[in-house]
């Protein structure tokens, strides 16, 4: 599967929470949310350092201060949500495992069953992506 593909792909189904996504696509997402989003959140943090110096402000001058990471977050809230329950799928697990996340520890069994590969026959969440 081609990199934009894959990402036209994952839009289109970002309401999709019950089909699979292959690691491929899951990964080639990821590195496109990280590549266009970390550069982004590191100019905002910076900016907003220099013009607080001061150290007086509250959360909430952090969120307005960075527009552009709150719009990409929203952007990519949703379809990040759907590719992970899908890719979760793949792997014959429930999208509610995502939740785990939420916990420190929880990020290590998410990172080793996004790195699985997935069950190459149908299972109980539907066929195997095409786009592997």
């Amino acid at each position: 599967m081609a990199f934009f593909q894959s990402l036209i792909h994952t839009f289109k189904n970002s309401f999709n929470f019950r089909d699979r996504a292959s690691r491929k696509e899951f990964w080639y997402f990821m590195i496109f949310y990280l590549v266009l989003y970390t550069p982004i959140n590191i100019y905002e943090s910076f900016r907003f350092a220099l013009n607080n110096f001061d150290l007086e402000f509250s959360t909430w001058d952090v969120f307005i201060s960075s527009p552009l990471t709150l719009i990409l977050t929203f952007i990519f809230m949703v379809p990040l949500w759907s590719l992970t329950a899908r890719r979760l799928h793949d792997v014959g697990k429930s999208g509610w495992w995502q939740l785990i996340y939420i916990t420190v520890i929880g990020m290590l069994p998410l990172l080793y069953w996004f790195s699985q590969r997935g069950n190459p026959s149908a299972n109980k969440y539907g066929l195997p992506s095409l786009l592997r």
